[in-house]
């Protein structure tokens, strides 16, 4: 009929399977909106190239530079970082494992909790001016030395609940055992780090921690009359080894003792070889030789060097060769630890629990019945033998059950820390640097904060082995510090080995900067001991705002530390660029994970 369309039955699937098609196609575009606005009422869920979609709000900069890929590859990839070998080359990993989602929503969950979500949006949450003691914990405590500043530096607890933990091994083999250790021949941070493994693992093991003789360390070379006179009253000698030219250190002039004697046995080198010689339990021991036993008893300078110490050291101990970066300590649970030996985990404790530990092909070993019979255990640096101690503690310790992890990683956080002299320098440090803020007119002068606080930053320049970071352009240096900081004129306290202060200028175009010396006078530094200075920056750094470190160096990763335990490790950056915000995520460690400090040495260690 003319006029009339003639209506092919064939056509019809064809039109229906286009209007699906537009169906489906709109259905999605409606869910991917829903799934975006859920993702902004609860932040981490989402993740778009490395970041959450309210991380990605935050840090808009940041976003377009991670997913700007038209025309080639984007430069940066956050989702591979190159990590450093023990030698100190660089090894490349494409593995980004991001472990447990949970707890990475409920560590930012946690994180908003402190800063409301309000300010976060409005500010973006590195420009977030918060009361600095909201961070500190209830039961925080107080140095006698410094009553008055003591708030600025205390991150550690006093739990009465973990007064009563003691070790499952501490009765199992001999009555009294000891764990020895040889130190680190880096600098004083490899050296710590070596430390607090050596530490951590007499602790859990229920061993006497004996602590080695002092030694010169690697840079700590300034003369110090301090040490000097603090060593001729301890010490009888005759040999050049107590000098102020070239001063030596032990950990017991470093960090305070009392602390850790509240919570495990610690003794000296020479305190040890006394027992040995006077404690009958000890007689199964073989005795040192006459000449070591004079040095002692003389009471003159014992050196790690005394080849009678080590020799008898030596003979006296059993010396596991363990290689961090291959093997972890795993501990079970405690119902699967008996006098007859331990049971074998089970599957869930081996492929689930330690599957953090077992990155980059670690696999475990056990303090079985052969450790735990033996009375000394050495662990040296295994001079030919891949054996060195530079390891995160607890990425070197697997327990299995939860809650000696976490005490553990208590233990350290509470018990461990810089002497009082180092601390109290640096809160009057912090002091100063509060009262110059506070009088110092900047962009926050609007703020409803009670007070104005300041950035900090560490720029390793000099001597640092990593290019990357050591040829670094100040500039793009200035960049990451601006990106989070973004207070014009705010005090930064910028700690440094670059001598140069040309180089330094044009971060003054932006901040207040302060250095050490400008507050040396007024705090009297002259008195302190000047191989201290670099402790005494950590703990200022660490209590700043906003905090921007340098990628790779463990003088950097303390600070991260100490910030991790105050809950500001969210405000915390790196630089170079690639790494700029490694802290902004829940990670576990990677192998030996020495570099920098990951999110379990302080998440959630109180619940």
């Amino acid at each position: 009929m003319a006029g009339k369309q003639n209506l092919n039955v064939g056509t019809l699937p064809v039109l229906t399977w286009r209007n699906l098609l537009l169906g489906v196609l709109a259905s999605m575009i409606v869910f991917s909106s829903l799934v975006h606005m859920s993702a902004m009422l609860v932040p981490g869920v989402l993740e778009e190239n490395g970041m959450s979609v309210l991380e990605s709000q935050l840090h808009p900069e940041a976003f377009v530079g991670a997913t700007a890929e038209k025309g080639g590859r984007s430069n940066v990839n956050l989702r591979s970082r190159r990590q450093p070998s023990v030698e100190g080359k660089s090894a490349s990993t494409s593995s980004f494992e991001n472990f447990d989602t949970v707890e990475n929503v409920q560590a930012q969950t946690d994180f908003q909790k402190i800063y409301s979500l309000d300010k976060l949006r409005d500010a973006g949450y590195a420009n977030a001016l918060i009361k600095s003691d909201e961070l500190e914990p209830e039961g925080k405590q107080i140095l006698q030395d410094c009553p008055d500043v003591s708030r600025h530096v205390v991150y550690w607890q006093n739990l009465p609940k973990d007064k009563v933990w003691e070790s499952p091994y501490k009765n199992l083999g001999p009555k009294n055992k000891y764990l020895l250790f040889e130190p680190d021949e880096g600098g004083w941070n490899n050296l710590r780090l070596g430390f607090e493994a050596n530490l951590a693992l007499a602790f859990a093991t229920g061993r006497t921690f004996v602590l080695p003789p002092r030694d010169r360390v690697y840079l700590l070379k300034k003369s110090s009359q301090q040490q000097k006179e603090k060593l001729n009253k301890l010490f009888k000698s005759d040999t050049n080894l107590i000098s102020a030219r070239s001063p030596v250190y032990g950990f017991e002039d470093i960090f305070a003792m009392e602390p850790l004697r509240e919570r495990m046995r610690v003794i000296t080198m020479e305190e040890f070889i006394r027992e040995v010689i006077n404690d009958p339990s000890n007689n199964e021991l073989p005795r040192p030789q006459e000449e070591l036993i004079k040095l002692v008893q003389e009471n003159k300078f014992l050196s790690w060097k005394n080849s009678l110490l080590r020799s008898w050291i030596q003979r006296i101990s059993v010396q596991p060769k363990w290689n961090p970066s291959k093997v972890f300590v795993a501990f079970p649970q405690r119902d699967r630890l008996h006098k007859e030996g331990i049971e074998k985990f089970t599957d869930n404790q081996l492929n689930v629990g330690m599957r953090p530990w077992k990155k980059r092909r670690r696999e475990p070993v056990f303090y079985d019945e052969e450790l735990w019979n033996s009375k000394v255990l050495l662990f040296s640096q295994c001079r030919g033998a891949p054996c060195r101690m530079l390891v995160q503690f607890y990425s070197l310790l697997y327990f299995a059950d939860e809650k000696d992890d976490k005490m553990l990683k208590r233990f350290i956080r509470d018990h461990l820390h810089y002497s009082s002299d180092i601390l109290c320098t640096g809160a009057r440090i912090i002091d100063m640097i509060l009262n110059d803020a506070n009088s110092i007119k900047n962009d926050n002068d609007n703020e409803i904060s009670p007070m104005k606080l300041y950035s900090s930053g560490h720029v390793r320049r000099n001597d640092f082995q990593y290019k990357e970071a050591r040829h670094a352009p100040l500039q793009d240096i200035l960049d990451v510090m601006w990106r989070h900081t973004k207070v014009h004129n705010e005090v930064l306290y910028l700690s440094t080995d670059e001598t140069d202060k040309d180089v330094l200028a044009p971060l003054s175009a932006h901040y207040q900067v302060k250095l050490l010396g400008d507050y040396a006078d007024k705090v009297g530094l002259h008195e302190i001991d000047p191989n201290f200075v670099g402790m005494i920056e950590q703990v200022v750094a660490s209590k700043a705002r906003i905090f921007i470190g340098t990628w790779w160096s463990t003088f950097t990763a303390y600070i991260m530390r100490m910030r991790g335990y105050r809950g500001l490790n969210h405000q915390s950056f790196y630089y170079p660029k690639p790494f700029e915000k490694e802290m902004q995520r829940f990670q576990h460690p990677e192998g030996l994970g020495w570099w920098r400090e990951w999110d379990p040495a302080w998440y959630q260690l109180d619940e």
